[in-house]
């Protein structure tokens, strides 16, 4: 019931909650508990539901036709996160979501999601301001990825998302940023000192 406890804080912070509407939101959400390397969603599959991450951290990540990986989002701490256009669409991923840590997550089922957010209008609009944020950071990561040299990338990294900096394996933070694992290892070091 920890788990839920963090969820139910997140949304009191964000929106005015009542008991009955936290009652409910506690009825839908599941516990789930996955080891580190353990894969939340596979490629391929559907993802059936919308996560909240409690404690842990994982990533959405692609591999090309050469084997290579492209981290597309790295989530830590008190998040919502999925593959939103397998979720909505109903079809197959074309990522893998893996848990990098050992990792406690809630998730609610997508006829759950629906039912909450369309009973209660605060919900709605909880959900509206999570969209925008999850489109605004996705448009910010593309100008990150095109515009910026890789030490302009590392420093973003360190001054805006310390905790994937520190937490995150050099090779998973170069799939991350684009660069290569050699160059980040480098410029980690020399921006370190």
């Amino acid at each position: 019931m920890k788990s839920h406890h963090v969820l139910i804080q997140y949304l009191q912070s964000k929106t005015e909650i009542c008991d009955s509407i936290i009652f409910e939101v506690l009825e839908k959400f599941i516990s789930i508990s996955k080891k580190k390397k353990e894969i939340l969603v596979n490629k391929g599959e559907i993802c059936t539901h919308i996560f909240f991450l409690v404690t842990g951290i994982t990533r959405n990540f692609y591999i090309d036709i050469n084997g290579l990986e492209y981290t597309r989002l790295i989530t830590y701490q008190s998040k919502f996160f999925n593959n939103f256009l397998s979720f909505q669409k109903q079809k197959p991923s074309r990522e893998t979501i893996e848990c990098l840590e050992n990792t406690e997550l809630l998730g609610i089922a997508k006829s759950d999601f629906y039912y909450l957010i369309s009973k209660h209008p605060q919900l709605f609009k909880l959900f509206t301001y999570e969209v925008v944020e999850y489109h605004n950071f996705h448009l910010e990561k593309l100008e990150f990825l095109s515009l910026l040299t890789p030490k302009e990338k590392i420093k973003y990294i360190i001054d805006n998302e310390k905790y994937v900096f520190d937490n995150v394996t050099n090779k998973i933070l170069a799939s991350y940023i684009g660069v290569s694992p050699e160059t980040c290892s480098r410029l980690k070091n020399i921006l370190k000192h």
